[in-house]
């Protein structure tokens, strides 16, 4: 990590970091190495952060849901099985999951729309 190589250099991480942003700024940029660069060149840090507010946003919604919502979206997004192998699981048909998933679309929207006005 950085804090183990500016402490194997006897050097605190803001002298490190300082060191290595003046070693960046007297290199041609086709010479920088790889691992100095960033490692996604097409990222936006305005959309990293909105992406990164969004699903904060998000994860403070879910808690309000039904407890049955909460199951269905957590079964099919984060355990990545369908309505029918959800259905099975809860004992219920694939119509009631799918049902129940766009009951929990719709509450989402709601309330991240309250979030905005």
């Amino acid at each position: 990590t950085e804090q183990e190589v500016a402490q194997a250099a006897g050097m605190t991480s803001d002298e490190y970091h300082e060191a290595l942003s003046q070693m960046i700024n007297l290199m041609p940029i086709d010479e920088i190495p790889e691992e100095l660069m960033p490692s996604d060149p097409h990222a936006d840090p305005v959309q990293h952060l909105a992406t990164t507010q969004f699903f904060q946003r998000l994860a403070a919604v879910l808690p309000q849901l039904p407890e049955k919502q909460q199951l269905v979206l957590a079964l099919h997004y984060q355990e990545d099985l369908s309505y029918r192998q959800i259905a099975e699981v809860m004992n219920l048909t694939p119509g009631r999951i799918s049902q129940l998933h766009t009951q929990a679309m719709i509450t989402i929207r709601g309330l991240l729309g309250a979030d905005d006005r």
